[in-house]
């Protein structure tokens, strides 16, 4: 037979082999957020190649809470092939295995994939009842890779790790990736990271490195699910959780443009509302704890210190220096108990931080213009009440490249913790910090990965 009538049966064959491979395109970047607690709003957001989707869900292999939901998606980064599908469960019983599963839908040929094939079987465990007063969540900061998207071997090592922790929720405190405009950067992120992702539930913070090439964070919002509570941002937001709540920050602005000054100020606005609602003279909303979270550290020991509290150069005046003028004010007006950041690459405990009246004849602690603190007189314990300080952990050890000793340029600071002999309290391993709530007391444990030696511990009793 010649050969050009064989051609038909070949593209024919071809065509075939290539829709079969279509049929078992991956469903990828799994992960989990939450438009408000652990147990409600709890969404699972994950990539395809075709605009629909169907998730299928339950407490058993029998999938028996949904058998197939039809999801429709969004372009993922601008113009492109792969789509964004998000479900939100509906509230969800405590401390139980959820078991899920996909099937992706072609909608160029209206079927179901040409096998209905699903995908494997995943699960998630389920947080402890958002009322109890007794949980634990894990903290830590900064996977990015060096070099485009080269360098991700660090953060698959850390997400390895934290895949093996036990913990209800999980704050992740922003520098996920190099550049978030750039996606491949972002595939890389979710392949090293899919065995955590895919079984975590993590709240997220912006870092810088999300503003590069995307400086509108377009692509960091359009993936991760967060509560809108923010003045419909989720850029920064809060959630409770039995007797805490944890207020998420924002510290992307640019203070040399009206609209950087404008937004930080709406920012703030909020930040003392919340603050007053849970701390605020006879609240009936009262917490225990207030745990706040953002990326850039307001004291730190390495170049990075000042960039929250040194001046600014502003081409509009006042220049509007959010943190001088409002945060460490606030927190130190309304006892918040925990701060925790990322951006230095290292584990760092501050000593209890106080800036009011704790200075020379019961001043206030000032900053130069480089943005350092003077040295307080006082002393005092970390707590809530009046007259305690504030806990700042700096957790940027999820993968980046750790600081090297010779860039520790503001070691020896009074900000820093001191352990027995003396020494500054800091780390320069990859590791992450693991909170227990039991009532009035926390307890902090800092681990080494990937041997979880602990590195640092300390507990705080109301």
């Amino acid at each position: 037979m010649p050969l050009k009538n064989k051609i038909p049966g070949i593209f024919i064959v071809l065509l075939v082999l290539s829709l079969w491979g279509e049929a078992f395109a991956a469903v990828d970047h799994i992960h989990f957020g939450s438009k408000n607690t652990p147990l409600e709003g709890l969404t699972i957001t994950w990539q395809g190649n075709y605009s629909h989707c169907r998730i299928r869900w339950g407490y058993t292999t029998s999938y028996e809470q949904e058998k197939g939901a039809k999801i429709e998606g969004r372009i993922e980064f601008g113009d492109n092939k792969y789509y964004l599908f998000d479900y939100t469960f509906p509230a969800l019983e405590p401390s139980k295995v959820i078991h899920y599963s996909f099937q992706e839908y072609n909608a160029i040929y209206d079927c179901w994939s040409y096998t209905s094939e699903w995908t494997r079987d995943y699960t998630f465990q389920t947080s402890a009842d958002v009322k109890s007063e007794r949980f634990t969540f894990i903290a830590g900061g900064d996977s990015r890779g060096e070099n485009c998207w080269l360098q991700m071997e660090g953060w698959q090592t850390v997400a390895e790790a934290l895949k093996n922790t036990n913990a209800d929720f999980y704050l992740y405190m922003g520098d996920l990736v190099i550049q978030g405009g750039d996606k491949q950067m972002w595939n890389t992120w979710y392949e090293a990271g899919r065995n955590f992702l895919s079984q975590k539930l993590v709240y997220f913070s912006a870092g810088n490195h999300e503003t590069y090439g995307d400086p509108e964070l377009y692509n960091y919002i359009n993936q991760f699910v967060l509560p809108e509570n923010g003045n419909f941002t989720e850029l920064y937001y809060s959630f409770e959780w039995g007797n805490a709540v944890f207020i998420n920050l924002d510290t992307n602005y640019d203070p040399s443009k009206e609209k950087g000054q404008a937004d930080i100020q709406e920012q703030n606005q909020w930040l003392k509302n919340q603050l007053i609602k849970y701390r605020g003279l006879g609240t009936k909303n009262y917490k225990e704890w207030v745990i706040v979270a953002f990326h850039k550290p307001l004291f730190t020991i390495d170049k990075h210190m000042g960039e929250m509290t040194g001046e600014k150069d502003c081409n509009t005046k006042p220049c509007y220096d959010f943190t001088r003028t409002w945060w460490i004010d606030l927190f130190d007006k309304y006892g918040v108990d925990v701060i925790l950041n990322g951006h230095t690459h290292l584990y760092m405990r501050s000593a209890p931080i106080l800036l009011k009246g704790t200075g020379p004849s019961g001043k206030d602690i000032t900053f130069n213009d480089k943005g350092l603190p003077s040295t307080p007189v006082k002393k005092v314990k970390y707590g809530n009440k009046k007259g305690q300080g504030r806990l700042q952990v700096v957790t940027g050890g999820y993968g980046v490249h750790l600081l090297t000793e010779d860039k520790l340029k503001y070691k020896g600071q009074w900000y820093i913790a001191k352990d027995e002999q003396g020494n500054d309290i800091y780390r320069l391993d990859f590791h992450y910090c693991e909170f227990r709530v039991a009532g009035n007391v926390l307890d902090m444990t800092v681990k080494r990965i990937p041997d979880n030696k602990i590195i640092d511990q300390v507990t705080i009793k109301h």
